[in-house]
């Protein structure tokens, strides 16, 4: 039985990561960086710590990251914009 609760759950955390999720955007129909980074980044591990990363910590991240979370160059550009904003904000 515990056997097959964890095959179900298992499940349920890929079905989670799948790449057709929508993705919440604000008013004016536009998708944030911020929301972009939650939904994509977010929707399969917790997300990291921008305190623990430099700016160039989060290159290699993102290249490793980007083909796992299905993004495409304009939300793989935005999600590091934002990352590198949020990093400077940390270390200042």
């Amino acid at each position: 039985m515990k056997l097959i609760s964890l095959q179900i759950l298992v499940l349920l955390a890929f079905a989670g990561c799948s790449s057709e999720r929508s993705i919440k955007q604000n008013a004016n129909g536009n998708i944030t960086a911020e929301q972009l980074y939650k939904d994509k980044c977010g929707g399969c591990h917790a997300l990291y710590q921008r305190e623990k990363f430099a700016k160039g910590d989060w290159e290699s991240v993102l290249v490793r990251m980007e083909k796992k979370a299905h993004l495409d160059m304009d939300q793989s550009n935005l999600i590091r914009q934002y990352l590198i904003a949020q990093t400077d904000s940390v270390k200042n």
